[in-house]
């Protein structure tokens, strides 16, 4: 199908028995809104670094105003670089283990355990919202490939609200329309994920199933060629028409 999932790699699939693979959604939530906040130790390191290896800068002019000692630059350096591995160190601590207890059961597609430690997981008042976001893409993940659309439709819905612009939690949500044969709230989903995330071929894929359900067979015919051309990895549309036809 071409729900978001968690293993490495993209994966194209036979048949609706399992999750795609998305680069999204390899990154842990331990990681989960690291670069905006990490921004104040980047600029150090990248300014030390450019100081300390670009061409000309080799020699410290201090009198001429046109550099700063090498030890100023390797001290930067050295400064962000133990603020940043902290700031990891740290955050990693605010994840509770049933969060990433949970993110190994998916990995194994052990969902009913996922489901289990993803729920306790949102116990913890503390996780900050864009972590929760993706907790409940995650058991959505979980329940959509348990069969159970319905409740995955419910948990992408609480991803978005906390994160209007999650495209995977439009491209599953749509997903999972489709299954139910809710096409047009389908194709209001994916088209909603294209906007966010164009030229993806995972949600060019979901969308193409939600105009194969609508009867628009030129339009789904022509998404998954798109998508095959984005990506060589992806099934032809006449494969993919074959396993439509199955799911249905």
């Amino acid at each position: 199908m071409a729900a978001a999932g968690v293993d490495q790699g993209r994966d194209w699939p036979k048949g609706p028995s399992g999750p795609i693979c998305h680069k999204e959604d390899r990154v842990s939530v331990t990681f989960a809104g690291l670069g905006g906040h990490s921004a104040w130790l980047r600029a150090p390191l990248f300014f030390s670094l450019w100081r300390l290896f670009s061409p000309g800068r080799q020699s410290p002019d201090i009198a001429k105003g046109h550099d700063v000692p090498r030890w100023l630059l390797l001290a930067l350096l050295l400064a962000a670089a133990l603020g940043l591995f902290t700031f990891l160190g740290d955050r990693r601590a605010t994840i509770p283990e049933s969060c990433q207890a949970a993110g190994a059961a998916l990995d194994a597609q052990d969902y009913d355990l996922a489901i289990d430690q993803y729920l306790l997981c949102l116990d913890d008042e503390s996780l900050p919202e864009e972590v929760i976001s993706q907790v409940f893409v995650r058991l959505g993940i979980a329940y959509s490939a348990k069969g159970n659309h319905y409740q995955a439709i419910r948990d992408y819905s609480d991803a978005i609200r906390l994160n209007p612009n999650h495209a995977w939690a439009y491209n599953n949500r749509c997903w999972s329309y489709g299954q139910l044969r809710q096409a047009e709230e389908a194709l209001e989903d994916c088209n909603r994920a294209l906007q966010l995330l164009p030229d993806q071929p995972e949600i060019l894929d979901s969308r193409a199933l939600a105009f194969w359900l609508l009867g628009d067979q030129d339009k789904a015919r022509a998404d998954l060629e798109r998508a095959r051309r984005i990506d060589s990895s992806a099934p032809t549309w006449q494969a993919r028409f074959e396993e439509f036809e199955e799911m249905f």
